[in-house]
């Protein structure tokens, strides 16, 4: 069943405490059934060199996979499509994330499942903000904000092997070392023509007004360089880069800018077509 892919809601950090058991499954995945996955294949399709695409199967890179999702939402088409046992001649999944009580579960839940594989990538603990999270606590991370980049080291990952990267939330929790390794390999991982989809948040100056005004949904005082924060000792909680730095980074590593939209945590009428609170890049691997 389904329901057997998606953790307990006493171990997702990621979800609202408050819900029923049922209310949690009922919407473990429904942003990316409802929205998001549209949008995903919606842009591959309208960008990919499309001659490629015959006879060949999309693989995909979700990068800070947390408890799957995506890869819920995938399975989900899947199965009512009735194509489990032709899915790896289709379509590929990829997750990687730092938790690896994460992984080892999704490993568990997925392995009848040969089109998903997960991928338990370790970091120092310097760089891992939600430490050792309980739902009854408040967070206990302590991060450092600047690093060398190793957290970004994804040697595992072949060349040249993905269609589509995705990450949701995972740069605003990043050093700029870290995410200007992480556009290397993301570069690194895709096909030439493939595409990267990036959710995060944006530090320009209509934000950073929002913010200093009270209409966005938080503020971020502390001012690292390259991106904002609103905390010493945890800064890797929230992080909003200056897109003058961070586009700069996007293009040094051969991905081209393609679409940039705005989230609605800016408090000014600001939406996305999905409805992500969050801003969102996409990009495109330089041929």
């Amino acid at each position: 069943m389904l329901s057997d892919l998606i953790p307990p809601l006493q171990s997702n950090s990621n979800t609202d405490w408050h819900q029923t058991e049922q209310e949690y499954i009922n919407t473990f995945s429904a942003p990316y059934t409802e929205r998001y996955n549209q949008f995903i294949f919606k842009t591959f399709y309208k960008n990919y060199p499309w001659l490629l695409c015959i006879n060949s199967k999309i693989t995909i890179l979700d990068l800070g996979c947390g408890w799957g999702p995506l890869a819920h939402s995938l399975a989900q088409l899947i199965i009512e499509g009735g194509v489990v046992a032709a899915s790896q001649e289709i379509l590929e999944y990829i997750g990687v994330d730092i938790k690896q009580e994460n992984i080892n579960f999704l490993k568990n839940v997925y392995s009848k499942f040969r089109a998903f594989s997960f991928h338990y990538h370790s970091i120092k603990e310097s760089v891992d903000y939600i430490g050792d999270y309980k739902h009854s606590e408040p967070n206990s991370g302590k991060t450092t904000p600047f690093s060398n980049g190793d957290e970004c080291q994804y040697s595992f990952l072949k060349p040249n092997s993905t269609c589509i990267q995705w990450s949701n939330s995972l740069i605003t929790h990043m050093t700029p070392s870290s995410v200007e390794q992480l556009l290397t390999q993301i570069y690194r991982t895709l096909k030439p023509g493939g595409i990267a989809i990036n959710c995060l948040l944006l530090a320009d100056p209509l934000a950073i007004r929002a913010m200093n005004v009270g209409i966005a949904d938080r503020k971020l005082p502390i001012d690292y360089g390259p991106y904002l924060t609103y905390s010493d000792q945890n800064p890797l909680l929230c992080t909003a880069y200056k897109p003058e730095w961070l586009l700069t980074k996007y293009a040094l590593n051969g991905l081209k800018i393609i679409d940039i939209q705005f989230g609605h945590w800016r408090g000014d009428g600001s939406r996305n077509e999905i409805g992500l609170y969050q801003d969102i890049i996409v990009a495109q691997k330089i041929f």
